[in-house]
């Protein structure tokens, strides 16, 4: 997951749920909102990302039921295990590409990369 510091963007085109509450919340300010996905983003990369299935678990044993990992994951839903995201980059100085035609090249590269589109592809061998 990108953080401000990456030199890539990563935009997830289905929404996190700290999102979609914060979308039916009137009163979500600019800040609250960044706030709430960034915390969100956090949560995923110390209780989720890169752990087994086992280990979610047993760390889950000690955390509080609203505060669990399992509880985010069902939250997240399945569409998450579908990647539907869209991938730009920054540039030596920190700002983001803006040329349409250089975004899409990258993201035709990284899924021609990442996807098994033949019976021979192995999909162990794939990133």
């Amino acid at each position: 997951m990108a953080t401000k510091e990456s030199s890539y963007i990563c935009i997830p085109l289905n929404l996190l749920p700290a999102e979609r509450k914060a979308m039916q919340d009137p009163n979500t300010t600019s800040e609250s909102y960044e706030k709430a996905v960034e915390d969100e983003k956090q949560k995923i990369r110390e209780q989720i990302l890169g752990k087994s299935n086992q280990d979610i678990i047993n760390e889950d044993a000690n955390r509080e039921p609203q505060d669990r990992a399992m509880v985010l994951l069902r939250a997240l839903g399945s569409d998450l295990n579908i990647n539907a995201f869209a991938l730009n980059f920054r540039h030596s100085d920190g700002t983001l590409n803006e040329d349409v035609e250089e975004a899409n090249y990258l993201n035709r590269r990284v899924v021609e990369v990442l996807s098994v589109d033949s019976p021979e592809d192995d999909a162990t061998k794939i990133p």
